[in-house]
């Protein structure tokens, strides 16, 4: 009964639990930032790659478009220096992103635009 009113989750089974259920939902967000990150990069980097621009380009419209958002928010927060410089993982996924869509708008632009139909 100690043990009960002890942890917030009831018994240490659940405390255990509790951690694990954390843990997926950690993972989860995670996941969904991932998947907003490189969405967001990648839209940007298309739209540089459409305006011909350089590889170079095509990455800094892809990783402003990622996390310059979140970078503008923190800066006016007073976070300094922003979450992208501090944990440099959500940039990094941004420029592999932004590069990859370069590779593909640039060498494989007739299959994007349908040029080998039958």
């Amino acid at each position: 009964m100690a043990g009960f009113l002890l942890t917030p989750c009831g018994n240490v089974h659940l405390v255990e639990m509790c951690r694990q259920g954390k843990q997926n939902a950690d993972m989860f967000t995670f996941m969904l930032e991932m998947a907003g990150t490189i969405a967001f990069a990648a839209s940007g980097a298309m739209v540089g790659a459409q305006r011909g621009m350089d590889i170079f380009g095509v990455c800094v419209l892809g990783v402003v478009t990622a996390v310059g958002g979140g970078a503008t928010r923190d800066i006016i927060l007073g976070i300094v220096p922003p979450g992208m410089f501090q944990d440099p993982l959500y940039t990094i996924v941004a420029t592999v992103t932004s590069c990859i869509v370069f590779a593909v708008m640039y060498w494989k632009q007739e299959l994007l635009e349908g040029g080998n139909r039958l």
